[in-house]
Order: structure tokens, then sequence, then C-alpha cells
């Protein structure tokens, strides 16, 4: 008899499930969910082809208000990006924080366009 083994199953990026390895947008401040969120790993150069799910279900690309870092990412945190290919104005989320883009982050409302990892 042959037993086969399968490895654990990988969350998929933007399956509408902000689980604790990843990093959730909102289109809104708060983290609010019923106005638009996407769940998203590093290594997105662009957001092309992101919709939020839910709210008015646009492009999440220059449109992030807020976003929420899981708390078992396998690096320190993310790293969010003005411009695609992880260029531009940038800052780190570290693991389990949560925040809007106002006061010192504001350069960043509506700005986000590509997500890296950080300190791996």
């Amino acid at each position: 008899m042959a037993m086969t083994f399968t490895s654990p199953a990988t969350a998929a990026t933007g399956d509408g499930r902000c689980e604790s390895t990843e990093v959730c947008v909102y289109d809104a401040f708060d983290q609010k969910t019923s106005d638009g969120y996407y769940d998203l790993r590093a290594g997105h150069k662009n957001f092309h082809g992101k919709y939020w799910f839910r709210g008015d279900n646009g492009y999440i690309g220059d449109d992030i208000s807020s976003v929420k870092g899981g708390s078992n990412a396998d690096c320190e945190g993310w790293t969010i990006f003005q411009d695609v290919n992880y260029n531009g104005y940038y800052f780190h989320i570290p693991k389990g924080v949560e925040f809007n883009f106002t006061g010192g982050y504001g350069q960043m409302h509506n700005e986000a366009s590509s997500l890296g990892r950080w300190r791996c």
C-alpha cells in the first residue's frame, strides 16, 4: 500500500481572507472591511488586476487608506511603496501593526502601488 503525503495548503493571496501571514489593505480608514479590503503577501511589483472585496470593487492601486499587518509573517513585516516595481517613497509595516495613512503616513494615502518583504 503506497502512502501519499501532501504539504499543507498555502493560502492564496487575494482570496478575501486576511490571514496572519498576510497584510490586509483597506479602501477606508480604520480597517473597515465593509468599505473594501484586499489581502496581500509580499512580492507584488504592482497591484494590477487586484480589486477590492466589497465596497466599490475598484482597483486597489493608488486607493489604499489603511493597513493591518498579520502577526505571523515569515519576515519582520512588509514594505509598501508609492510606485510600481518597488520604487518611490516607502515605509515598513511591522507584523501585527495596523494604521491609517494619516499624519506621518499621509503621503501614502491613496498612493501605494507595490508591496515587498521587510527583514527576511
